[in-house]
């Protein structure tokens, strides 16, 4: 469990540079920034910054030298990279009669995305994670170095044939064990639909404490499919990260009058005691609330101004209960 800490003095630091290293620090000016990721659909961490006021030399140099951005922020002696990626498009807009700023848009590991190919063969008896490493290596990403994978038994009894994009197969994967995929950070990810609430094999075992002690801002909301949470900006917030949430902090959702068991198209149905036809248990379980207040973290946007109110987190997370049924449009969302 993660500490708690004060939360003083925001930090921020924004640097552009090119393949080689050389890079430009743009900190000391006002930098408006929204960093969204999310697991469900396999979504890169995009960046959107705005640079208010550059000196028309620095616009220069930003669009024809520098390909490459970073952002680190948070509070003052817990500050930590948001993002790390390739500039994909930046504008000189003027705002009004007096300002104007460089709008940068940037995404990390798109290229893994959008171009990355494999074509190998994989020796007879290999494992979920063998699939998993060889298309790391099939990346080629020198800022991915692990794999973050559910333990699995399964053991394949015929050489595997990969060719093709890299994600379909890592899509397919997903499918073999039940999870949605994503490049996070350094972390080719494979993050389970539920289930228990134990580190994944490449995961730490840190799990963030989301209290009013530690920037919760208002009440986590119920929604369909987990919570979501608002609080200061805290860079340990991360798609994919496991999260703290007490239960008494969460407000409620409104029960729906019209729910019956066999129609409602949210829910997933089943043979298990856990099944929605289980009249011992309530319906607010349904919707993804979680009794010992374990959560994964599905999406996450982190926005700030450094010149002004914004500086916060807001989250969505689904439980890690066993007792706790997700909803379709997310089982089937990889």
């Amino acid at each position: 469990m993660v500490d708690d800490y004060v939360q003083y003095r925001r930090s921020l630091k924004l640097v552009a540079g090119d393949a080689t290293g050389n890079g430009l620090d743009l900190s000391n000016l006002r930098i408006v920034f929204t960093v969204t990721h999310a697991i469900v659909g396999q979504m890169p961490k995009s960046l959107e910054a705005r640079i208010y006021n550059p000196a028309p030399q620095t616009v220069s140099r930003l669009q024809r030298e520098f390909s490459q951005v970073s952002l680190e922020a948070g509070y003052s002696g817990h500050v930590a990279e948001l993002f790390r990626g390739s500039i994909v498009q930046s504008r000189y807009v003027r705002d009004n009669p007096t300002d104007t700023y460089l709008a940068i848009l940037a995404t990390e590991a798109d290229k893994t995305y959008s171009e990355a190919t494999i074509n190998t063969v994989i020796g007879a008896g290999w494992s979920h994670e063998d699939a998993a490493n060889s298309y790391l290596q099939a990346v080629d990403d020198a800022q991915l170095k692990n794999v973050i994978l559910p333990k699995t038994d399964t053991t394949g009894c015929r050489p595997k044939i990969c060719y093709g994009m890299v994600r379909e197969h890592t899509r397919i994967l997903g499918h073999s064990t039940n999870t949605n995929w994503a490049v996070n950070g350094n972390n080719l990810a494979f993050y389970p639909l539920g289930g228990a609430s134990a580190p994944l094999q490449g995961e730490n075992d840190e799990v963030v404490a989301l209290t009013p002690a530690t920037g919760l801002i208002g009440m986590p909301q119920q929604i369909t499919g987990g919570v979501s949470a608002q609080c200061l900006l805290n860079p340990r917030l991360q798609a994919g990260k496991r999260v703290m949430i007490n239960l008494s902090d969460i407000i409620a959702a409104r029960a729906d009058v019209s729910y019956t068991a066999g129609a409602n198209p949210n829910l997933v149905s089943g043979d298990s005691p856990n099944a929605i036809n289980n009249p011992n248990v309530s319906g607010s379980q349904f919707a993804g609330l979680s009794q010992s207040g374990n959560y994964r973290i599905q999406f996450v946007d982190h926005s700030g101004d450094t010149r002004g109110n914004d500086w916060s987190s807001s989250i969505t997370c689904t439980a890690l209960d066993a007792t706790s049924v997700l909803p379709t449009s997310l089982l089937r969302a990889g």
